[in-house]
């Protein structure tokens, strides 16, 4: 009978170990543009996307060691500059590139320009800039008042927390020569989400998925106001139009 408990102490001490492992499940911004379309270009300007500037806030606060405190029910975490609260192996997410970049690749495969690449000094007939306002992360953690022994209820398939991710930016094109605005959005999007052994996202981090989402709108956003611009009652001069 009492090797049985051991046994059963080692299997319980196991799965402990297995689910402090999986709290820091692996997390890496994957973000896959659409195949190229074979169009001519809207307008016959190059574009250069350049780096966001960061115009969040920069609030943080940590709360998870309440967890070990027993009767505690939950404890909170909550990040506005998400890359720098991450794990060490986790920071390789760079929203200030990482998003710009996506946002090159996109514009590039869709056809609407000359060409359009992503650079940091800004050298295109026409820049896109973006200005982002938001990579929130928050997170709700259940302790159940068990302190160390709420792994078990983990075990049963409870909720281990639940986890939101907010984004947020402006973007803009301007003609840097005459620095004239020729077109501006902004975009936001949220996602929330339950976690648990069994269901939902291991890592809570959805920036990219969020970007995907939001790049329809985006892109159709971008041609629309391109339209306006090239049409010929427009006041707003580009350099260059279609040909």
């Amino acid at each position: 009978m009492r090797r049985r408990c051991v046994v059963l102490s080692g299997w319980i001490l196991i799965s402990i170990l297995c689910l402090l492992c999986s709290g820091c499940a692996t997390w890496r911004w994957q973000y896959s543009p659409e195949p190229p379309a074979v169009r001519s270009p809207l307008i016959s300007n190059t574009v250069t996307v350049v780096p966001f500037s960061d115009d969040r806030p920069s609030e943080s606060f940590d709360h998870a060691w309440l967890w070990l405190v027993p009767l505690v029910l939950w404890n909170s975490n909550h990040a506005d500059k998400i890359e720098d609260s991450l794990p060490e192996q986790l920071r390789q997410f760079n929203p200030i590139e990482d998003i710009p970049k996506a946002l090159a690749s996109e514009l590039q495969n869709k056809g609407y320009f000359k060409s359009v690449t992503f650079s940091k000094d800004g050298d295109g007939e026409l820049i896109l800039k973006g200005r982002l306002t938001s990579t929130t992360y928050d997170e709700t953690r259940f302790s159940y008042g068990l302190s160390l022994y709420c792994y078990l209820l983990y075990i049963l398939g409870l909720p281990i927390a639940t986890t939101g991710n907010e984004l947020a930016f402006t973007l803009q094109i301007e003609e840097p020569q005459s620095r004239s605005l020729l077109w501006e959005n902004t975009y936001k999007s949220d996602e929330r989400g339950l976690r648990g052994i069994y269901y939902g996202s291991r890592s809570g981090l959805w920036y990219d998925v969020m970007l995907k989402e939001l790049m329809p709108k985006i892109l159709s956003d971008v041609e629309q106001g391109l339209q306006m611009v090239t049409s010929p009652g427009s006041s707003s001069g580009t350099g260059k139009k279609k040909k």
